[in-house]
């Protein structure tokens, strides 16, 4: 007997990189309203570009995948230099979304 529950693997991706965004979007406000400096611009602008892309990876097309992955990255190197609180959350969720990007099951829905 076949497991009927198989689930959307683009829809949790998806989900992860808005809490991603969203995570990053509060991680800069606190940055810029403490110490004003210039990591935490940059961390609000892949912020806003984050939610972008995850509302365009619906679309299925492998540039969005290709940004979904850069922004990971970015974002696991950006989480380095944030709060603990900040840093914590978001390194699990840009290393756990830029896992199950890579996953087949992902990768495959990409043109």
């Amino acid at each position: 007997m076949s497991d009927t529950r198989q689930g959307n693997p683009l829809l949790g991706v998806t989900l992860l990189l808005v809490l991603n965004a969203i995570n990053g979007l509060a991680s800069a406000a606190v940055g810029l309203y403490i110490s004003g400096d210039a990591l935490s611009a940059i961390g609000a602008l892949l912020a806003i570009f984050a939610i972008l892309v995850a509302m365009n990876l619906k679309t299925r097309r492998m540039e969005y995948w290709n940004y979904a992955n850069i922004l990971c990255i970015a974002g696991i190197v950006l989480y380095l230099f944030a709060g603990l609180e900040f840093l914590i959350v978001g390194e699990f969720l840009s290393v756990v979304t830029l896992l199950m990007l890579n996953t087949a099951a992902v990768k495959s829905q990409f043109s």
